[in-house]
């Protein structure tokens, strides 16, 4: 059960995923009828995740079991250099000091909105970000309030760097997303056949970020799945028995995307 009622999705995650921001709106559907009020504010965010490939450009890190992690300079130093540093000088040296560079590119349904950045460390990290449009000018520090203005036609270059520490450090999760106002629409009483059947659409997407079932007691359907989100042919959805076997059903459903 979610903020925005009951979402049974037996299908592949869709790479943009639907987030009912909790800090902007406190939605409520209602099983019964799949309302809620027209004061409201939905938002649904177009999300580039970078873990756990890590595709950019890094410097000073490298991927481990998924994260990334700062380099650990070489234990044994050129031949002929001392192995003993200055009196009061550490044994080990610190970690490197890495940056981590992607490119974000807004789809032309979520430019004009904000972009964030996101991330869940490794260890105890100091952490600077920083931002350019189209990869090139001055590097702009990067304000978590304020976000990273975006406009149709542009690219956004971040990089995350982390400073030189003594201890494991690097980044777990690193997302960026654009909190986008979601386009809502709601199908009544539709006949799903055993073989599935694509949900009616009134309105134009540039994606379908997440889709709210009510299984209607019409049937002897028990649940009911989402299979895919299709922003041009329209949701795939299919009901399934108390066997799991594709049975004939009705649902109500609401359709979020931008």
């Amino acid at each position: 059960m979610s903020d925005i009622g009951l979402i049974i999705d037996r299908g592949a995650i869709p790479q943009i995923i639907a987030v009912i921001a909790p800090a902007l709106i406190q939605a409520q559907v209602e099983r019964s009828g799949l309302t809620f009020s027209p004061e409201q504010a939905i938002f649904v965010n177009e999300a580039i995740t970078e873990n756990p490939t890590w595709s950019g450009t890094k410097s000073g890190a490298t991927v481990t079991n998924g994260q990334l992690l700062a380099d650990t300079p070489a234990f044994w130093g050129a031949d002929g250099s001392a192995f003993w540093g200055a009196n009061g000088a550490a044994f080990w040296d610190a970690l490197s000091a890495w940056t981590y560079t992607y490119t974000v590119t807004p789809s032309a349904g979520a430019a004009g909105n904000t972009l964030r950045v996101a991330y869940t460390s490794v260890g105890t990290p100091v952490i600077t970000i920083e931002w350019r449009e189209d990869g090139a000018g001055v590097w702009n520090a990067y304000d978590d309030d304020a976000g990273i203005p975006t406009s149709s036609g542009h690219d956004y270059e971040i990089m995350v760097s982390g400073a030189a520490a003594g201890d494991d450090n690097g980044l777990e999760i690193l997302s960026s997303f654009i909190a986008v106002p979601a386009q809502i629409e709601r199908v009544y009483a539709q006949n799903i056949q055993s073989s599935g059947t694509r949900l009616p659409l009134a309105l134009t997407y540039t994606a379908i970020t997440s889709v709210v079932l009510e299984l209607l007691p019409y049937s002897s359907a028990v649940s009911a799945a989402v299979l895919d989100n299709d922003e041009t042919l329209g949701p795939l959805v299919e009901c399934y028995d108390a066997f799991g076997t594709e049975v004939f059903g009705v649902v109500n459903a609401v359709i979020y995307g931008y």
